[in-house]
């Protein structure tokens, strides 16, 4: 809101966006407390809106802007006027969209087959799709399709040629067609990161795991080490599961030496993952950085295994030890073997009827105060807290 004059309140939204070749409607709001009418002209990116405010009311309306040609965002001077006087300057952000948009990012569902969701950015017209063409890393493909679109709805399309090696963190090109002509696309990444339906025994023994696919550390992550010396200074394998009761963790870790924290919020030679319920491109701002994200840290350390629980999604709020969580853990020779659970009541680690959340994770190696560093996969938390870079991960049914 913005006070131009003593009795007068102009607001104008900041932010607009509208569909290639359609006008943006940029709304306005002007607050009129004089007890006489007042003119108002509102100026910006050659359009012009003229609104008399009866007194002590409240006029609103939408400034509509002429089309672009082109995608892309400018930001436009809008100015405020009131008998040839300049009351004031609001700088407006203008983005013009493609025809065709990707609400949220493709990503790997259940039953092996990618999945979009594509929405009609006009106003106005109805959106026809014949094709829809991939590259996944190395692999490519086109999908014909046939598809109408209402404007303003959207669309899944599943795509089941796309297949992915579990874990791996592939970089993804999508676009939408129709004949020669470009109607949207996406950019980023995709992986296929399931979370297997187990129950182990929880002794210790990882033989249970092992027919199952592992996040493996120099193959999947991505290396954050001073000095790194490495798969003998730092590599390994980590499998996720769940049950109904819990969520599981498995690990065999190559340190050629072992330093685990000493003090209770000490940082040592450790895991630490980071769950949250939601998938990345849902995780309202009330999620972050604390309620609703459940961080937690697992050590093999003088003492014995301990798996500890942030308060928060940064170190610094403190920690204590996780409520009903069991940790098996030991050393042989090179290698450290871990075997976590942690029970899901009390925690929201999944949402109900929802196979999706987020998860990032990241073994660390603290070899004395002056060297250091970690593998992570997903990198929503170690520097900078991005729920956006956590990866998708979905509950298997097997």
């Amino acid at each position: 809101m913005d006070q131009v004059d003593a009795g007068l309140t102009v607001r104008v939204d900041r932010k607009c966006s509208a569909c290639v070749g359609e006008m943006a409607l940029v709304p306005y709001r002007i607050e009129n407390a004089f007890p006489f009418p007042v003119s108002v002209g509102l100026e910006g990116g050659g359009a012009r809106q003229q609104a008399t405010v009866k007194p002590d009311s409240v006029e609103q309306g939408r400034v509509a802007l002429p089309p672009d040609t082109a995608p892309g965002k400018k930001v436009l001077a809008f100015h405020v006027r009131t008998g040839g006087e300049l009351l004031a300057e609001m700088p407006v952000e203008i983005r013009a969209d493609n025809r065709l948009a990707f609400p949220q990012p493709p990503h790997m569902a259940d039953d092996a087959t990618m999945r979009l969701m594509l929405r009609n950015a006009s106003r106005e017209q109805s959106l026809s799709i014949d094709r829809i063409l991939w590259t996944a890393g190395l692999a490519e493909g086109v999908r014909e399709v046939s598809l109408s679109i209402a404007p303003g709805e959207e669309v899944s399309l599943a795509i089941p040629e796309v297949r992915l090696e579990p874990y791996a963190v592939v970089p993804l090109c999508v676009e939408g067609r129709l004949g020669g002509e470009f109607l949207g696309g996406w950019q980023g990444i995709i992986g296929d990161n399931p979370v297997h339906r187990l129950t182990p025994t929880m002794d210790g023994n990882l033989d249970e795991w092992e027919d199952l696919p592992a996040i493996d550390l120099r193959k999947h992550g991505t290396v954050k080490m001073t000095q790194d010396g490495g798969p003998a200074d730092l590599s390994g394998k980590l499998w996720l599961a769940h049950d109904e009761r819990n969520f599981y963790l498995a690990a065999r870790i190559t340190d050629d030496a072992h330093h685990p924290p000493v003090e209770e919020n000490d940082i040592g030679d450790q895991i630490e993952f980071v769950v949250s319920p939601m998938p990345p491109w849902q995780a309202a701002a009330r999620y972050w950085p604390g309620e609703g994200f459940y961080r937690f840290a697992v050590s093999l350390r003088a003492s014995g295994p301990q798996v500890y629980q942030m308060k928060g999604v940064s170190e610094d709020e403190g920690q204590s030890l996780a409520e009903g969580a069991v940790c098996r853990a030991r050393r042989e020779g090179m290698e450290t073997i871990y075997e976590v659970s942690i029970p899901r009541e009390g925690r929201e680690l999944f949402t109900p009827g929802c196979p999706y959340f987020s998860l990032s994770l990241l073994v660390r190696d603290r070899d004395g105060p002056d060297r250091g560093g970690w593998i992570e996969w997903g990198s929503g938390f170690a520097k900078g807290k991005r729920r956006e870079r956590f990866h998708l991960c979905r509950l298997g049914k097997r």
